[in-house]
């Protein structure tokens, strides 16, 4: 008996060390001025003062091409200067693409940001590079 479950011990590590390995890829991250996230709550767009973020409210699409979330922008309009400026809040949805390999890890390099509710709406905001490749 002891031979048997030795045996069928035996031949369950040889099957699991012989099976094929299907590594999935990992997902593309974003990286903003912080570290590289997927799904990230909160983008932050302006590196040097943080004057531009986007609080992701929902994310309605991520894949290996493309991300697109719904949400807030956050822009202060630094009048008469960004230490004194206003926060102003606008519906916008965020766009990111161009995925690259950068620093080792799959990374969205291109990210752009759409007010929705003001006038001109349709133009993107900006657009900001964030992997140079």
């Amino acid at each position: 008996m002891r031979l048997v479950v030795v045996t069928v011990g035996a031949l369950l590590l040889l099957g699991s060390a012989t099976a094929p390995a299907f590594a999935k890829a990992p997902p593309v991250a974003l990286s903003d001025c912080l570290l590289p996230e997927v799904r990230p709550d909160v983008v932050l767009l302006a590196c040097g003062d943080g004057t531009q973020s986007f609080d992701a409210l929902r994310w309605t699409r991520w894949t290996r091409r493309s991300a697109r979330a719904v949400g807030t922008a956050e822009i202060n309009d630094c009048t008469p200067s960004c230490v004194d400026g206003q926060v102003h809040h606008h519906r916008a949805v965020l766009l990111a693409d161009r995925p690259r390999v950068c620093g080792g890890r799959w990374l969205f390099t291109r990210v752009r940001l759409f007010l929705t509710a003001r006038p001109g709406g349709g133009q993107p905001l900006g657009q900001i590079v964030m992997c140079h490749v």
